[in-house]
C-alpha cells in the first residue's frame, strides 16, 4: 500500500461514528489523463489556484493541506 501524505480523523458523533481520510498527493505528467466515472465520484484534477479559490468546494484546512503538499512536491 502507499504511505498517504497525512490522516485525517474526523468525529462525526463522539464514542460513535469517525471517519478517517487518507491523503494522498498525485500528479500526471501526461494532460490526457481521463478519470473512469463508473469508479470514481467526486474526483477530478484540480490546479493549485482552483482549490485555494473561495469558490472551491472544500474545508479550508484542506486548501492548507493541498497547498503545503504542492509546495512540498515543487522541492523534488
Amino acid at each position: 500500500m502507499i504511505k498517504p501524505y497525512a490522516i485525517q480523523k474526523n468525529i462525526i458523533k463522539e464514542n460513535e461514528h469517525e471517519h478517517y481520510d487518507l491523503i494522498y498527493f498525485a500528479h500526471s505528467n501526461d494532460e490526457n489523463t481521463v478519470l473512469n466515472d463508473i469508479e470514481t465520484d467526486g474526483m477530478g484534477w484540480f490546479t493549485l489556484e482552483q482549490i485555494k479559490s473561495e469558490t472551491f468546494d472544500t474545508f479550508e484546512d484542506k486548501k492548507i493541506l493541498c497547498e503545503y503538499f504542492y509546495n512540498l512536491s515543487m522541492k523534488n
